[in-house]
């Protein structure tokens, strides 16, 4: 039997991910047999978030795909609330042929970029869930 490819996976590249690491994830889906995975960096134009950096991140695509051959490695990005960003969404898609591009919704505009996980403690979940599929 043989594995699925992870098509979303962060590494160190995300500004959100404190212990991330593109080789060990790497060796890992070899160990496990997988045939694929993609690296889908967050990028968010939110208070929250931090800039990628592009070049660091496609230089250590290039060291583990040369570590790793018989792993297929993409390129990716996770772009977070791009309709809210169309112009910085535009521009990062511009700055580098990404493999995979993922739209995320983390945030909704209830009294500000509110993190939707954050609502939960202090709002309904049916009424946050229904802002939410509203947004989406």
């Amino acid at each position: 039997m043989s594995l699925p490819a992870d098509n979303h996976v962060h590494s160190q590249w995300s500004w959100d991910t404190t212990r991330g690491d593109m080789e060990a994830t790497c060796a890992q889906a070899v160990r496990l047999g997988l045939p694929s995975v993609a690296f889908t960096e967050h990028v968010d134009q939110t208070e929250r978030s931090g800039e990628l950096d592009l070049e660091g991140y496609l230089e250590s695509v290039e060291r583990c795909r040369g570590l790793f051959p018989s792993l297929r490695i993409l390129t990716g990005v996770e772009l977070g609330e791009p309709h809210w960003f169309r112009a910085e969404a535009d521009a990062m898609l511009a700055r580098a042929p990404f493999e995979r591009v993922l739209a995320s919704l983390h945030s909704q505009p209830h009294g500000g970029h509110d993190d939707v996980n954050l609502r939960l403690r202090d709002e309904s979940p049916d009424a946050v869930m229904h802002d939410y599929l509203d947004e989406a």
